[in-house]
């Protein structure tokens, strides 16, 4: 049996899918998972977001890193978590967000749309959404470092590391050896 070989003077065989530029191929996912997200039952992931939001990569970790610091030293200092705060006060946060430089180059298409435009509405909703399903993550995982802290403090000092300065307190210390053990007072 023959093998049929092609000449070095045919062209390659053209691909059979088209390649797509980078920007239409973003534009595709982004659409894709907002479609997926508003047609699924469950509610939208971590991941689904940062995708959303094109916060989503191992080269844009340190990007989404960033947010998430920024947004906990926020409700930090404003004394919020997403279970004390008012609606207004968690959109506030949520707004104060949209100006992070990691959305400098993207607010525009990601929060803002024009008048009378629904489906830009919808869009940008849908990411102000996913934008603050990002700072509930980011308040619940500062409130779970702090509470990591506490009880840390908690254990090294017998539960009582608020006492003020110059009160007595008691606590024994022993060794291995019980020659050792001792009261000490301070």
């Amino acid at each position: 049996m023959l093998r049929q070989t092609r000449s070095s003077t045919e062209s390659p065989p053209s691909p059979k899918t088209p390649q797509k530029n980078a920007a239409a191929t973003k534009e595709s996912l982004l659409a894709t998972v907002a479609k997926s997200m508003s047609s699924s039952n469950h509610p939208p992931k971590i991941e689904e977001a940062k995708l959303a939001l094109g916060l989503s990569g191992k080269d844009l970790n340190p990007v989404y890193r960033s947010l998430r610091v920024a947004i906990k030293a926020q409700l930090n200092i404003l004394g919020l978590t997403s279970k004390t705060a008012s609606e207004k006060e968690w959109n506030d946060v949520v707004t104060w967000a949209t100006k992070h430089k990691a959305f400098e180059s993207t607010a525009e298409s990601l929060f803002k749309y024009n008048a009378g435009d629904k489906l830009g509405y919808q869009r940008a909703k849908a990411n102000m959404d996913m934008l603050s399903l990002l700072c509930r993550d980011a308040c619940k995982k500062s409130q779970a470092s702090l509470a990591v802290v506490d009880e840390a403090i908690r254990k090294n000092t017998g539960g009582t590391w608020n006492l003020p300065p110059g009160s007595a307190k008691k606590r024994v210390m022993t060794s291995k050896s019980p020659i050792y053990s001792f009261l000490i007072l301070y």
